[in-house]
């Protein structure tokens, strides 16, 4: 019989969400009685978690200060910049911007956003009104202005809202657990106590003064019997006057099923003082212990889900144990744990290139953390953050003097929550690079016509693939290129093949290596003979009269040999 007034509403993960901001109503004629239920309380812009109770008429959506019914309502305020939350009672008989009137303001003195809390209202024939937070009374006030009601209705933010409603038309007070014995703020000696529990997901917190201890334990989600199922933290005192601490789990017959989750070894004696102790579990099952503050201990389990009893037990060996100030087990997680959401732009990136590291913080059902203390770091020297909108925390990385693997550290805190810390690395290399080498020229001497063979080696000295344009320059002039594309460490030979228009010595650019060569005329026969004529010889007579005087002297000779 829910009516949806404004959003989107569901129960798939067995509670009330919205995906945005919305309101929802359900009728409910109750005046006297008890309003329980579960609250998500997340820090929002502008609007708080509401329950209106006794209400009139449905409020109209979206509210403005125009907006008039009549109702009680209480509020949580989780403010976003951390300031201790509140939750009010107010009081609504008309126009809202009119008639909504501060009853009651309650301080929490602490910040309980991002979280599950515990609200019981009670209402009696009298009209006093009050309210209870993890069953501790809160707010108690007298008014019997509203003396009817119709409907009650939610006003939530996007996100988990509310479960585990129950409207009675009887006043019931809230109960806190008995134990099964008298528990006094000091209890001395062999203790074995419990009472029923149905928390399963929440924080069990206590102090406690112990001497030389052989087992305590905390059982939690079941009862205790020599075969049973439930999980249990144990501190022991071991030798050499140091401690052992110790998440565990049982899941069967003892001792043959019963195992530890994780332990740590406290390196020293603490018996004999009083030490505080925290066990918290969130609703995906993780286990986060603490010890005087300290996180000690952490594991993943989620195999038992439900509870009957909370249990503590001890084996003193030989001094008396003493516990004080046992806390009521609440279905709330302090510390809370969140998921820092880091997104680093790339992975492998160029010298020079910009690298963004992106940073939101989101709780276990996905709702946006603000305010957060964020740092981000390369090899301890911090770097600026920017806050953005939508919780959103960037910080801008310039590479232009970063090489190799950088590591990148990422710290996310906010006061109340589990603090997140995490490495992440970027491999920076260097870009492709290239260089020219071993120009040849062949031949460094051609006549004119000729063609001449220009070469040079090109090498990709960087460290990624890429381009380069060999450009041919003669006479300082582009008369020719060549592109190639190189692995790094690669080579490859380019070659032109360059024929000259005229004589004369050639000038070779290519990259900073430069040549010459030279283009020359060939002597043709015709040429030749009129050198040799042109050369400064014997006049012709004269040689006509040597040639003259060899003949007769041949003829001479021949005579004489005849005779």
């Amino acid at each position: 019989n829910w009516t949806i007034q404004r959003g989107t509403w569901t129960a798939d993960d067995n509670y009330l969400a919205t995906t945005d901001k919305g309101g929802i109503y359900h009728p409910s004629t109750t005046t006297v009685g008890t309003w329980s239920f579960d609250a998500y309380v997340a820090p929002v812009p502008s609007d708080d978690f509401s329950f209106a109770f006794m209400l009139e008429q449905p409020m109209q959506m979206p509210i403005t200060t125009s907006t008039e019914f009549t109702a009680y309502m209480v509020s949580i305020y989780a403010y976003q910049n951390g300031d201790p939350s509140t939750i009010n009672l107010r009081r609504i008989s008309g126009i809202l911007s009119d008639t909504l009137e501060q009853l009651v303001v309650y301080e929490v003195g602490r910040d309980i956003s991002h979280r599950w809390i515990h609200i019981d209202i009670t209402r009696d024939i009298d009209g006093r009104i009050k309210v209870y937070l993890n069953k501790d009374l809160i707010i108690e006030y007298v008014d019997t202005l509203i003396t009817s009601s119709n409907y009650f209705m939610l006003l939530g933010e996007s996100g988990p809202a509310l479960d585990n409603l129950v409207v009675k038309d009887i006043v019931e007070i809230p109960q806190k657990n008995v134990w099964t014995h008298a528990f006094e703020d000091t209890m001395i000696g062999n203790l074995n106590v419990s009472y029923p529990s149905s928390i399963a997901y929440g924080t069990w917190s206590f102090d406690m003064y112990s001497g030389i201890v052989y087992n305590q334990f905390i059982y939690l989600n079941g009862t205790w019997k020599p075969s049973g199922y439930y999980y249990w933290v144990e501190l022991t005192r071991e030798a050499f006057d140091n401690t052992f601490f110790g998440l565990g789990k049982s899941n069967g017959t003892e001792p043959e099923d019963s195992y530890f989750l994780d332990y740590w070894g406290v390196f020293g004696d603490i018996t004999n003082r009083k030490n505080r102790v925290d066990i918290t579990r969130d609703i995906q099952g993780r286990f986060y212990v603490y010890l005087n503050g300290r996180q000690m201990l952490t594991a993943f389990d989620n195999q038992l889900k439900t509870s009957n009893m909370f249990r503590i037990h001890t084996l003193p060996k030989v001094d008396p144990l003493y516990f004080i100030k046992v806390m009521d087990v609440v279905n709330i997680s302090l510390p809370h744990n969140f998921d820092a959401q880091i997104d680093i732009s790339d992975e492998v990136v160029t010298q020079g290139d910009v690298v963004t590291v992106t940073v939101q913080a989101v709780d276990d059902y996905g709702v946006v953390i603000p305010y957060l203390t964020v740092d981000v770091s390369i090899d301890g020297v911090p770097l600026d953050v920017r806050a953005m909108s939508g919780g959103l925390y960037q910080a801008i990385i310039d590479t232009s003097q970063l090489i190799g693997d950088v590591h990148i550290n990422v710290g996310v805190e906010k006061p109340g929550l589990v603090n997140s810390w995490a490495l992440h690395r970027v491999q920076v290399v260097a870009p492709a690079s290239f260089r020219a080498s071993n120009l040849t020229i062949t031949p460094d001497s051609v006549f004119d016509g000729e063609a001449v063979r220009i070469g040079v080696q090109i090498d990709n000295v960087g460290g990624q693939s890429g381009s380069y344009t060999a450009e041919l320059l003669i006479d300082d002039e582009l008369v020719d290129e060549y592109t190639v594309l190189l692995e790094p460490d690669r080579s490859e030979a380019v070659f032109f093949d360059y024929n000259p228009d005229h004589l004369g010595t050639y000038t070779v650019d290519i990259d900073s290596l430069s040549g010459v060569f030279s283009v020359v005329a060939e002597e043709t026969e015709t040429e030749t003979e009129t050198s040799e004529s042109e050369g400064g010889g014997l006049p012709s007579y004269l040689i006509w009269s040597i040639g003259i005087a060899i003949i007769l002297v041949a003829a001479i000779l021949y005579m004489r040999q005849r005779q």
